[in-house]
């Protein structure tokens, strides 16, 4: 703002020589929006790439495991601490599965970005199992990312 303050007088406003100048977050948002795709894009290829080296590091692959789960989680098979079952931050899945590398639990707002393998388009029940990443948008909705086991 330049010039003096406005006013209000007589219950009419005054602006007093004062200018304001219109900023569109915009750019802001947009820039933020395509750093959650990519950081979603990462994600997913961590679990990806994750899932295709447990399924070519045994010598028999077992469809009916569902490596996005852990151990004590139906047919869990991977590598998520005890208890990663149904929906948890991304960091809480992750910790000590060594797929969490530098990647953040938050997206660029700092909303928790979720892990669920059951519910939504999830599925822990059988094969294929499927888990789903969910990263908040703040204006309502997700960014979301679906990811299968192959079979």
């Amino acid at each position: 703002m330049s010039g003096a303050a406005p006013t209000l007088q007589n219950g009419q406003f005054e602006a007093n020589g004062a200018t304001y100048t219109t900023v569109s977050g915009l750019a802001i948002e947009t820039n933020l929006f395509n750093q959650a795709i990519r950081q979603m894009t990462t994600l997913s290829t961590l679990l990806e790439s994750g899932a295709a080296s447990a399924n070519s590091s045994g010598g028999v692959h077992d469809a009916n495991l569902d490596w996005f789960a852990p151990n004590g989680c139906g047919n869990g098979d991977g590598p998520w601490p005890a208890g990663a079952c149904g929906t948890l931050s991304w960091t809480a899945y992750a910790r000590g599965s060594g797929l969490s590398g530098s990647e953040s639990g938050s997206n660029p707002w700092g909303l928790t970005i979720t892990v669920t393998d059951a519910g939504g388009e999830a599925n822990n029940t059988a094969a294929p199992y499927a888990v789903e990443l969910k990263s908040p948008l703040p204006w309502g909705g997700s960014i979301t990312s679906v990811l299968s086991e192959p079979l």
